[in-house]
């Protein structure tokens, strides 16, 4: 939004596409592992590194509080039946699926 709003957007087409994908893809990671201790029910460790809180993640899967896992995947696979069905595209699947949450 910094970006967008003096219109400097264009500057990315600047960068190869392999550094604008890469760059996506390393914030999804960090997204989806800080959103990893809500779904599991517990604190990970606090580490910069995302390999140690992926083992951290795995090693203490059995202490995982299994209501918040269910309902972390039942969001998952609502989304991507949103995401996939013809007739559900043009909808507001982010907010409906809050709102059965």
């Amino acid at each position: 939004t910094l970006m967008s709003f003096p219109r400097l957007g264009f500057i990315t087409s600047f960068l190869s596409h392999p550094v604008v994908s890469g760059f996506t893809s390393a914030a999804a990671l960090i997204i989806g592992f800080g959103q990893l201790r809500h779904v599991l029910g517990y604190k990970l460790i606090q580490n910069n590194n995302l390999f140690v809180v992926a083992a951290d993640a795995l090693v203490r899967l059995g202490e995982s509080h299994y209501p918040s896992v269910l309902m972390g995947f039942l969001v998952m696979c609502t989304l991507y039946a949103f995401k996939t069905v013809k007739r559900l595209k043009n909808l507001p699947s982010a907010m409906i699926v809050v709102f059965l949450s």
